[in-house]
This record gives C-alpha cells, sequence and structure tokens, in this order.
C-alpha cells in the first residue's frame, strides 16, 4: 500500500518517515541514498533530521564509498534542494570521509573564511561550519575548537540549535581514538590547550574574558563531559575529576550543552560519577 501511494505521491517520497522505511526496505540502496541526499536544505537546524542521522551512519548503507561520494557532491542534488553543497552535501562528506581531499579543501577554506576581513567574508551557517570543523580538524585541534564554539553557543539565543555543536562533536570521538585521547589530554591539562588554530579564535564574550581564572575549571568539566557522551570516560577517572572540581568556588557556573542546564559547578559535577 506505501509502495503504491508513494509511486503517485511526490510529497509522501520526500517524508523522512517514508525515506526511513525506504532505506530499510531496500537495504540502504543508491536510489534511497539519493532521495535522502535531496532533502538538504528542507529541515530547519533546530529540529531533528532523523533522514540526517541515517545519512552520517555510513555502515548502514549498501552502497560503496565512489557512489556515496559521488551522490553527495551532484550539483543537481543541491539545486533541487534549494540549498548549496557547502551548506549541505559537503557537510555531510567531510564527515564522512574526512582524509579527502576535498574535506581537507573545504577546511583549508573554513580556515581562509575566519582570517579574511569581516567584510570580504560571505555568508556561512553554523551547522555546516561545525560539521566540517569538527570533522575535518587534527585531532589535537579539537578540544579549543569545542571550547570556542561552546562559548559563543552559551552566550547566545541558540539554546534550540545545541545539536549543531554536539552531534557532529560526538561523531567524531565515536570514530576516531586520536580525538579521544586528545580531550583526554586537555582533561588533565585545561589551560594547555593548542591554540594556532583559526577557525572561531579571538575574543566574543566580555563576561569570560573578565574571568579568565575559570576557563580552566569550566572547560575541565566540559572535556569530561563531552568525554562520559561519548563513552569514553572510564569511572576511575570521572571519580578523579569529580573529586577535583566539587571542591571548586560556588561562584563558578558552568553550562551543559548536551542538557542545556547551568548551574553551579560543585553540583553539576557530581552527575559525572554516576553510573
Amino acid at each position: 500500500m506505501i509502495r503504491h501511494e508513494a509511486d503517485s505521491d511526490a510529497k509522501l517520497r520526500q517524508d523522512e518517515r517514508f525515506l526511513l522505511w525506504a532505506k530499510e526496505e531496500n537495504r540502504g540502496d543508491e536510489g534511497v541514498l539519493r532521495a535522502v541526499v535531496s532533502r538538504f536544505g528542507q529541515t530547519e537546524p533546530h529540529r531533528k533530521d532523523h533522514a540526517l542521522d541515517s545519512l552520517l551512519d555510513r555502515d548502514s548503507w549498501n552502497v560503496s564509498d565512489e557512489v556515496f561520494k559521488s551522490v553527495l557532491t551532484e550539483e543537481e542534488s543541491a539545486t533541487r534542494s534549494g540549498g548549496s553543497v557547502e551548506d549541505g552535501q559537503l557537510a555531510a562528506y567531510a564527515q564522512l570521509f574526512p582524509s579527502d581531499s576535498l574535506s581537507i579543501t573545504a577546511y583549508r577554506n573554513l580556515e581562509t573564511w575566519f582570517t579574511s576581513p569581516p567584510e570580504e567574508r560571505g555568508p556561512r551557517r553554523w551547522e555546516s561550519t561545525l560539521a566540517i570543523a569538527f570533522g575535518v580538524a587534527p585531532p589535537q585541534d579539537l578540544p579549543a575548537l569545542a571550547a570556542r564554539a561552546h562559548t559563543r553557543f552559551r552566550f547566545s539565543i541558540f539554546d534550540l540549535h545545541l545539536p549543531m555543536f554536539t552531534k557532529p562533536l560526538m561523531r567524531r570521538l565515536r570514530t576516531d581514538p586520536d580525538a579521544v585521547e586528545a580531550f583526554k589530554e586537555a582533561l588533565s591539562n585545561p589551560a594547555g590547550l593548542r591554540n594556532e588554530c583559526p577557525i572561531m579564535a579571538g575574543s566574543w564574550d566580555e563576561i569570560t574574558d573578565a574571568h579568565l581564572e575559570l576557563q580552566p575549571l569550566q572547560r575541565r568539566y566540559l572535556f569530561a563531559l563531552v568525554l562520559r557522551h561519548a563513552g569514553a570516560l572510564p569511572q576511575i577517572e570521572a571519580a578523579e575529576t569529580t573529586r577535583v572540581l566539587v571542591s571548586a568556588s560556588p561562584d563558578t557556573v558552568v553550562h551543559n550543552p548536551f542538557t542545556d542546564h547551568e548551574g553551579p559547578l560543585c553540583l553539576a559535577v557530581l552527575d559525572l560519577a554516576a553510573r
């Protein structure tokens, strides 16, 4: 019945629930892949896009890397969706194939954008910027990028857009052991982050700049939380981090990007040691 209806209903064929069903029915074939990619630009950034999550689940597709790359970079697909390759396909491409030359070029272009004078910059969207940055950046640059991005989202009105920050970061940590090690090193030395990367560099918030002594504590909490959500924070390390942070000044306030909860560090950190 569903197949019959889909033959004559173009709107149904673009429905996210239909696409997820069709993927299971067709074992993740090329036709469904093209249909999922064509949805780029149709979902608002703050809304859950399960089709995009499914697209980025590389192992669930019965399609070769060559075909996958071809579909993601076809200009016709970008035109159909009303978006641009960079805002849709390229952001996904960078997460799926981070070592590919196209992904590396996208990352270099991102660095150039942030080092260019503001009046010379074209528009960029946060979701593609963070997807490319977290997907392709060298592992040792990830903690600094995460801290910078978190500062911008914490002191903004974009609370509904937090998945743009958390999802690509979690994808990277769950597939890259070197990224996990970089965050573990940053957890033990939050004041010694590598800051050479120009992406999101510079001062954005006067309050944060006025209380630099709180940054190591806030960063340590953030890095521990990120590792915890990635399933990479052993109980012993979580307990030690809790021991160090629980004695922090009650004036130290932290923000949880996974729940959008903000409160005293001495209380928030207790969740790290909970089983």
